[in-house]
């Protein structure tokens, strides 16, 4: 047995040495698809590494607090219409929201000084929860479109929309640091309400530096540029979201007190809470929704919670793309492997003449199988924590957050796992017809044709790849199948898939040893052998729904297999009636065997009726070529007629790769377009337009509005919202209850 595995290694080696082009090729394919596995699994371990820990520092909190933010009418219209269902849903102790909100008048709902005040009082005294609290901190509300938009005059640069962070330099953040590109922190760059800092994005629009001045819109003065931090430094998948996209900028709260910027009111957008003991975090988060109903409260565990959701969806789409990839590489094993049997006839038999048998000659080249699918997975583990490195920068634009590049085992370790079975599962097919060729061969060396492994034979070998595949991708899949509905499918699938095994063994041969019992016996084994395998497969879809999908995959696959085949034939003129599959024998023409073999077998005619459908065009097409006086176009027919097969699976390999390509590409087009539409909920629309310039801000806003009036009407625009803001200053006031109004004249008051 030893010496005989020697062998096997020893002449598998020598072979794929000698056949290095092939050799390369077969690699490569493996490699392909084991790197594509391996690079998305250790991109999903990066993501999921950073969206599940360093909660504290994504949260900028232990708990973190929101206002209500933007009212809109006819929301706050339905909200009036059910305060008294409101009013009972709402525990005793829930506290007026007037008493702690405030509403602009652009409709921009933040917590007021004053509601500042109570709460943080009411937490630390009233609660019971003061001795978990350490300490508070705030970022500022903006009101309407003020602060969104930078310039610096001195070098014509603007930036149209932009993130205001307005928070307290000297608490802010929590936890973790934030620090500009020289190491400093905000406390130690931000010492005047006048200094600014940028985001990296944001500078580069701006082409800021270090000292430039700033105009902010709706500031009194200009602001100076303190420091400039990464761009990513506020990443994270919350309303900060936006921030790392548009760029953003740190000013201090000393700003507003000092009322550096015009148009905006005292108050706190969002509160970040730091607790000394996360013990009772979810219970004070209840409470505080409780008394507080109107406010959002997020804690870690929420962030923990809502993350770890968003790496799900992250890792379902890993499995998807590897999954892809693995039909990919599939494919092109066994195309690969084909070429190599056919291109080894000779070899085969000379083999055969000197003893070795049918399964022997499988066995050698499923060892050269094994040893291609090592050797290639250890380049594609290779290759993928390449492309996993590559792929870190456009994962961290995706998140807006930096990720920890590391190599995992987990991903590694899978990636060589699937690359080894799946070679010598879809290297299975080719092997086995290299076992029925004939040692005669040997006398014909010139005849290079690999005899086929038979019908039943390569049907029950077809089913056996699909349920080893199919243990693969649930490995990859985990619990992407766990529906009640997927898996009664699965069951339905698999039992029927045992059933067809079942009667394949049976049928096929393989049970031949069983002709020496009598009729009786035979018959009663054949049926439990077919109603085992039939529970086998339903226990099997049962618990491997993954099937399912592998069972979609393959009639797919054949169903394009046939059609591409088909198209190649046409085109390469050949005749026509051949490509009637199942044709009625001769013997079987008779009542009542016409009847029941056109019940079979209408569905098969039906699929050819299709396929004369789609290939007459290419059978004109070829007809036509074939009367040209071209003697290399006929040639490159002939020769795309005879390998219509190979032809067939290299073209199949090719449209899985062109819809891979394509999925990516509309999986890219889909997050553009809900970044586009997040950005218009938040925004109110798709284009902000800023009346600014040297005229009067009230010529500008005129100018535009009538541009736009003039677009709208051309149906350019369909929509527009226009906010103005006014300054007035109160010059005296008067006790109207005093006044009276004649009939005629002004009012008069006291």
């Amino acid at each position: 047995m030893i010496e005989q595995f020697r062998f096997y290694l020893r002449h598998s080696y020598n072979d794929l040495r000698v056949n290095g082009q092939r050799t390369i090729f077969a690699l490569l394919c493996i490699a392909a698809g084991v790197a594509a596995i391996v690079s998305l699994q250790t991109v999903g371990v990066m993501l999921e590494d950073t969206l599940t820990t360093n909660l504290q520092e994504s949260n900028r909190s232990d708990i973190r607090i929101t206002a209500g933010g933007f009212v809109d009418e006819e929301e706050d219209d339905e909200a009036e219409d059910g305060e008294a269902d409101a009013a009972v849903e709402q525990p005793d102790e829930a506290v007026d929201e007037n008493t702690i909100l405030e509403t602009s008048g652009d409709g921009t709902t933040y917590i007021s000084p004053l509601g500042y005040s109570r709460f943080q009082q009411w937490l630390t005294d009233e609660s019971g929860y003061g001795q978990y609290v350490e300490t508070f901190t705030y970022q500022q509300s903006i009101t309407g479109f003020t602060g969104l938009s930078l310039s610096i005059p001195d070098k014509s640069t603007f930036a149209s929309f932009t993130w205001p962070m307005i928070i307290d330099a000297t608490a802010y953040p929590l936890y973790g640091e934030v620090r500009d590109q020289t190491g400093e922190s905000l406390a130690e760059v931000m010492q005047d309400p006048t200094d600014i800092v940028l985001s990296e994005n944001l500078a580069d629009t701006l082409e800021a530096g270090i000292g430039d001045e700033v105009t902010i819109s709706g500031g009194r003065q200009p602001f100076i540029v303190r420091g400039i931090v990464d761009s990513d430094t506020e990443g994270g998948m919350d309303e900060n979201f936006i921030a790392t996209l548009t760029g953003f900028y740190y000013l201090d709260v000393s700003a507003v007190d000092a009322e550096l910027i015009q148009g905006i009111d005292p108050g706190a957008q969002t509160v970040f809470i730091k607790l000394n003991d996360t013990i009772a975090m979810q219970d004070m988060a209840e409470d505080i929704e409780a008394r507080y109903p109107f406010l959002n409260v997020r804690t870690t565990e929420d962030l923990q919670e809502q993350n770890e959701q968003i790496s799900d969806v992250l890792n379902d789409l890993v499995i998807i793309m590897g999954l892809i990839s693995l039909l990919i590489g599939g494919i092109g094993i066994v195309n690969t492997m084909l070429v190599m049997v056919s291109r080894r006839t000779t070899e085969i038999a000379v083999l055969k003449t000197v003893g070795l048998e049918a399964e022997q000659i499988t066995t050698l080249f499923l060892v050269e199988a094994v040893l291609m699918g090592i050797v290639g997975s250890i380049a594609g583990i290779l290759l993928g924590w390449v492309a996993a490195y590559l792929l870190q920068g456009f994962a961290e634009q995706f998140v807006a957050q930096p990720l920890t590049f590391r190599i995992s085992l987990s991903p590694a370790i899978n990636g060589l796992i699937v690359g080894i079975v799946v070679t010598t599962v879809f290297g299975f097919l080719p092997t086995l017809a290299a076992g029925q060729v004939r040692p005669s061969l040997v006398l014909r060396p010139s005849d290079n044709v690999v005899p086929r492994a038979g019908l039943l034979r390569s049907f029950v070998a077809l089913l056996f790849v699909i349920v080893i595949t199919s243990l693969v991708a649930q490995a990859l899949t985990g619990d992407l199948l766990s529906s009640r509905a997927l898996r009664t499918t699965g069951r339905m699938v698999g039992l029927f898939l045992g059933s067809l095994m079942g009667l394949g063994m049976v049928v096929g041969g393989f049970l031949a040893f069983w002709q020496r019992q009598p009729l009786a016996v035979r018959a009663g084994r054949w049926a439990v052998y077919i109603a085992g395998f039939a529970l086998a497969g339903y226990v099997f879809g049962d618990l491997i729904p993954a099937v399912l999908i592998l069972f979609g995959a393959f009639v797919g696959a054949a169903i394009l297999y046939m059609i591409l085949m088909a198209m190649i034939w046409s085109l390469g003129g050949g005749d026509w009636s051949e490509m009637w599959l199942w044709k009625l024998p001769p013997s079987k023409r008779k009542m009542p065997w016409v009847f029941v073999h056109v019940a079979v077998r209408l569905p098969v005619w039906f699929f050819n009726v299709l396929l004369y459908i789609i290939t007459f065009p290419l059978w004109l097409i070829g007809r036509l070529m074939q009367r040209l006086r071209i003697v290399d176009l006929k040639v490159a027919l002939r020769s795309m007629l005879s390998t219509k097969n190979r032809g067939a699976s290299t073209l199949l390999a090719l449209g899985v790769g062109v819809f891979t390509l394509s999925l990516i590409t509309m999986l890219a087009r889909t997050i553009d377009d809900a970044f586009g539409q997040l950005l218009e909920r938040d925004t109110g629309g798709n284009v902000i337009i800023f009346a600014t310039g040297g005229e009067s801000s009230a010529e500008s806003f005129d100018k535009v509005t009538a541009k736009l009036d003039e677009l709208q009407a051309e149906d350019i625009v369909i929509d527009y919202a226009a906010l103005a803001q006014y300054n007035a200053e109160l010059v005296s006031v008067r006790d109207v209850s005093t006044c009276t109004t004649p009939e005629s004249g002004e009012p008069q008051c006291a």
